[in-house]
């Protein structure tokens, strides 16, 4: 990618790095791999065994040569920034060894507080500069950590983390990640929901959107927990601090779906612990940026709970509302118990009935309960 310069032209230092950035890959490709055979082929005398374990342990090797790489690279960097601050004045204050952690594992940086009496305050040049700070995580490692936190319990994320990385991280670092990306992944989603708004307000003949859309829209709830002080005042062994106890809840979360109702792949999700106004509302803008517009036709499915439909009916314009299939089932049994309907005849019945709607005789089926629930009632009346 070229940069622009100030008077027009174009810069290809990005272009340069950057192949200078691959040349140097396939050097250590090139150059180091065939030592790195060598010296495997000469003293592993049992290969032909091995060969179904062997990438197991090579990757055990390369986890040990880039945690090994990368703290000789920190402390190379740390030392070169200290240089830096000596020639111009300071003086090494304090010598602080930080544990900074990246995905090949834990490493200890020489981080020195500088001080010079006629420059304050002091300076931390591996802190500001490098960013490295007592318990850090680099990029990498917090890619991995939050992609394994969002899915699963921080307890079983470590496991996994453990069993795809070969080193053990702890639970309570897993979780810090996710909720220190949590709040930005919010902020992102709410942003771009909202820039889908705009293209909504678009004239017809600019952007006439798809025909169909599809809307899902369900609710389960999640065991959450929050730390809040504890009523008996106690510190903690360790670090002489109020204690903490985690008060459990269980809170209803909604996750909703949209997407063209004849493309499967292409979906845009939502999910919130609100109630349905705010949830249908971020609904709204996620078929909007599916295409939506005025003359698609919406067809959401759902459960029927109480406020589903009327406030998917309420945001919606052309919406025409459809029991997903297991809660069809379930009221079809129940109205099949309240006909007095036992037995195998139940089981016939609700399968008759599914087999008309099937085929797009619901008008039939209702007419056909409706029926059958008025000769009942004339039958208790008399």
């Amino acid at each position: 990618m070229h940069s622009p310069k100030k008077d027009g032209s174009i810069d290809n230092r990005d272009e340069i790095n950057y192949q200078h950035c691959h040349e140097s890959r396939l050097y250590f490709c090139y150059h180091i791999c065939p030592k790195l055979f060598n010296a495997i082929c000469e003293r592993e005398s049992s290969l032909v065994n091995k060969s179904h374990i062997l990438d197991g342990e090579i990757f055990q090797l390369l986890r040990k040569i880039g945690l090994q790489l990368m703290s000789m690279i920190l402390s190379y960097l740390s030392s070169q920034l200290t240089t830096d601050d000596l020639e111009k004045g300071y003086h090494v204050h304090r010598h602080i060894r930080v544990n900074y952690f990246v995905l090949f594992g834990p490493i200890e940086v020489e981080s020195p507080y500088m001080w010079n009496r006629d420059k304050k305050p002091g300076n931390r040049p591996v802190k500001n500069q490098l960013s490295i700070t007592e318990g850090g995580r680099s990029p990498a490692l917090e890619k991995a950590l939050v992609s394994l936190g969002i899915n699963q319990s921080y307890q079983q994320a470590a496991k996994q983390f453990e069993q795809h990385y070969g080193w053990n991280i702890d639970r309570y670092r897993i979780r810090r990640a996710v909720a220190k990306i949590a709040p930005l992944a919010e902020e992102y989603v709410s942003q771009r929901l909202e820039l889908s708004r705009a293209e909504y307000d678009k004239p017809l003949s600019v952007r006439p959107g798809v025909d169909r859309i599809l809307v899902e829209l369900d609710g389960s709830h999640i065991r959450t927990g929050i730390f809040q002080s504890a009523q008996n005042q106690q510190l903690t062994k360790k670090r002489q601090i109020p204690e903490k106890k985690r008060t459990i809840e269980w809170r209803e979360v909604r996750v909703g779906l949209a997407r063209p109702l004849e493309n499967k792949e292409k979906r845009t999700f939502v999910a919130k612990m609100s109630k349905y106004p705010q949830v249908v509302n971020q609904l709204v803008s996620a078929a909007i940026d599916q295409g939506m517009s005025l003359l698609s036709n919406v067809y959401a499915v759902g459960d029927g709970a109480q406020g589903l439909c009327s406030e998917l009916e309420e945001q919606f314009f052309n919406l025409q509302f459809i029991l997903d299939r297991c809660h069809l089932k379930q009221h079809l049994y129940e109205t099949a118990e309240a006909l007095g309907v036992e037995g195998s005849q139940k089981q016939n019945l609700v399968n008759e009935e599914l087999s008309r709607i099937d085929a797009g005789k619901v008008q039939e089926v209702l007419t056909n309960f409706k029926e059958c629930l008025e000769r009942d009632d004339g039958k208790r009346q008399r």
